[in-house]
């Protein structure tokens, strides 16, 4: 695998796992007095980070050589 996608792969994962634990601190925090505002704005925040990056895997997967199955598949 070319070492820029390597590299740029990660550098998105890093950024989805950021984004998720900065949600789940907020969660833990603010859940049981927030207001359904304060939810649709984290939800929003975290939909801003995984919506280009999830947009990038569907469209980078045309051409693959297995489409059907995701990058870090693991079979149970």
């Amino acid at each position: 695998m070319n070492r820029a996608f390597l590299h740029a792969h990660q550098l998105t994962q890093s950024q989805l796992l950021d984004a998720i634990k900065e949600v789940t601190e907020w969660l833990d925090e603010n859940g049981a007095t927030a207001t359904t505002e304060d939810f649709e704005e984290q939800k929003e925040k975290l939909s801003s980070v995984a919506q280009p990056i999830t947009s990038k895997l569907y469209s980078g997967s045309a051409g693959g050589a297995d489409d059907d199955e995701p990058l870090d598949h693991d079979e149970l």
